[in-house]
């Protein structure tokens, strides 16, 4: 996982606005840094990691801090199992135009990902000051929500065809809505049928698919998908 906390600040600003509220950072939150952690505690798929580390022009930057360590989880039933896995921050000044990934597993199998320069300025918002990083999804709306619909095996998969971060959206269809919280620059959010309410019609696949997005206290945006 990469999370840089200008992209954290701005995803909860945007959060709070949504609602007519307001966020204000930590102290902690202020760092201008990424975080990086690997290995994967779910049960259903371990992932050990025993080394990760970050090369920018093949040169390898050093992290701010860096913690490997072995860590024991427990389910609800009592078992429990250890997990390595590694987190890092690096300074997000250092990321701006773009860096590899190199990770590793205790049996020695390695693994290397590339994070594009354009990548790092969208996805991470490097390409803008961290006192800036608030406003950077939360500006004015486009005029119009653009947004498509592709039926899945339990529902629809909407994406968001914007640069512009809807903090709020609901998908309804008749008289179903389903709330579909933030929906992400370009993401894709996953509306399953059991999340309608009330149920929906046995005609559903039939009736077009229509999203509202809320922005502030006031504004409503809405698509309609055809069927």
């Amino acid at each position: 996982m990469i999370m840089s906390n200008r992209n954290i600040i701005a995803s909860r600003t945007a959060d709070a606005a949504g609602s007519g509220g307001r966020f204000t950072p930590t102290t902690e939150m202020r760092r201008d840094v990424v975080v990086m952690s690997c290995g994967d505690h779910d049960v259903r798929e371990i992932f050990e990691c025993s080394r990760l580390r970050v090369l920018v022009n093949g040169a390898v930057i050093a992290p701010l801090t860096y913690s490997a360590d072995t860590n024991v989880y427990r389910n609800a039933l009592g078992a429990t199992w250890n997990v390595r896995e590694v987190t890092a921050l690096f300074d997000a000044r250092r990321l701006v135009k773009g860096f590899t990934v190199e990770y590793a597993s205790p049996d020695g199998a390695e693994w290397s990902f590339a994070v594009e320069p354009d990548q790092a300025a969208v996805d991470l918002l490097l390409d803008v000051s961290s006192a800036t990083a608030a406003t950077a999804v939360t500006g004015p709306p486009p005029t119009q929500l653009r947004v498509t619909a592709v039926r899945s095996a339990d529902g629809w998969q909407i994406t968001n065809n914007d640069t512009y971060r809807w903090p709020r959206c609901v998908a309804s269809i008749g008289a179903s809505e389903a709330t579909m919280g933030a929906l992400d620059r370009f993401g894709v959010a996953t509306v399953n049928r059991a999340q309608f309410q009330p149920a929906l019609p046995a005609d559903s696949d039939k009736l077009p698919l229509s999203v509202t997005c809320y922005v502030g206290r006031d504004q409503m945006f809405i698509s309609t998908i055809q069927p």
